[in-house]
Parts: C-alpha cells; structure tokens; sequence
C-alpha cells in the first residue's frame, strides 16, 4: 500500500540518513525509508493498539 506522510524537512532527512547509515551497515539492502517507519510500527505496535483501545501509553 501506498500512502503520503507530511514531515517536516529535518523529520524527512533524519528518516532518509539513518536508512543509508543501516544500508552502510548491511541491516537494510537498501536506503528505505519505508523499512524503517515500518520497524518504528513493529517496535511500538503495542502501545500504538493500548492508544487505539484507550488505554495508557508510555
């Protein structure tokens, strides 16, 4: 799926280095920003569901 996100230009190139410095890093084939929002979901999904439910975050 594909969908658009409005960062601001220092959210857009932080995202942007650290995926080429785990590319460099051989943790990503390649510099996706994509990869990395969706391992930034997968660590964080559960407090993302307590939100969703109404429950506390931390």
């Amino acid at each position: 799926m594909t969908t658009s996100l409005v960062l601001k230009p220092d959210q857009a190139r932080l995202l942007k280095e650290i995926a080429a410095t785990r590319m460099m890093r051989g943790e990503m084939p390649t510099a996706s920003v994509s990869e990395v929002i969706r391992r930034l979901i997968n660590e964080n999904e559960k407090a993302f569901r307590a939100e969703i439910a109404g429950g506390k975050t931390e």
